[in-house]
């Protein structure tokens, strides 16, 4: 994976960023820097304020107080001017039962005002087959891959995607995140809240951690894990029985296979 230079202005800055429900602080003066052109992890356990700062850089909530840009705009004063350059794709999002991928791609597009070929657009996520199928007849794989599509119809240049993997299988994860590979490498910058360490560790470039509305770590993942003296683990499989063992122990001869001429697993 590619690391943008440190130099580099941020195409997203939010500093001092704070959210608060009645008696409830969710966000306690949110910092963050996301570099253009970055797949950019957002960690953190239930509460923490991941959901929180995403719906603030939407402009779906308005902070209590502190500054975000986006692409230099101020995202406060001017929600339309920087939502324009933001796609989201938001954990539960669903369309209506009857719509196709076709219509959808085309109703995106009029809210954008921008000029599409749907069937172009539907074969970049695989689902050129599925263009007049009813969305409540498509797979949760399927029905991910047209949300994200819809989500950079307009060519955004920050994508905010919440949990967008849950509840896919292995497969179709593997395949979101090539996806996303894709799209970092044409320049989107792309910030990924989720649960899944896994696939952060693989496919993140840098990652935040929150936790009580606070970022208690920011930074590449390998320079994280030597700041705070994370060494790497020395892990000890343990093999299943072997029926070549057996063989052994019994007749004290190994196991030849004739017919690959090699031993017995």
């Amino acid at each position: 994976m590619g690391r943008m230079p440190a130099a580099q202005q941020p195409l997203v800055r939010v500093r001092g960023l704070t959210k608060s429900y009645g008696r409830t602080q969710a966000l306690r003066g949110i910092d963050l820097e996301l570099p253009e052109g970055v797949l950019f992890g957002l960690l953190g356990p239930n509460g923490s304020g991941k959901t929180s700062t995403l719906e603030c850089l939407l402009g779906l909530r308005k902070p209590d107080a502190g500054q975000i840009q986006i692409a230099g705009i101020d995202a406060l004063a001017f929600p339309g001017r920087a939502r324009s350059l933001t796609g989201a794709l938001i954990q539960g999002t669903q369309l209506q039962a009857n719509i196709t991928p076709n219509e959808a791609v085309q109703l995106w597009a009029s809210f954008h005002g921008v000029t599409c070929k749907p069937v172009e657009l539907l074969a970049q996520v695989g689902l050129e087959a599925k263009a007049n199928a009813r969305f409540d007849t498509l797979s949760t794989g399927q029905k991910q891959r047209l949300m994200l599509a819809l989500a950079v119809l307009h060519r955004p240049r920050l994508l905010l995607l919440d949990e967008p993997c849950a509840g896919l299988d292995p497969a179709a994860r593997e395949d979101f995140h090539r996806r996303l590979q894709g799209l970092r490498k044409e320049g989107c910058t792309i910030l990924l809240s989720t649960h899944d360490l896994a696939d952060t560790a693989v496919h993140c470039d840098q990652i935040a951690i929150l936790n009580e509305g606070r970022v208690v770590a920011q930074g590449v993942p390998e320079a994280l894990f030597k700041e705070h003296g994370i060494a790497p683990r020395t892990q000890v499989q343990v093999a299943p029985p072997s029926l070549a063992e057996l063989f052994l122990k019994l007749t004290g001869k190994e196991w030849q296979d004739s017919r690959a001429g090699g031993e017995l697993p």
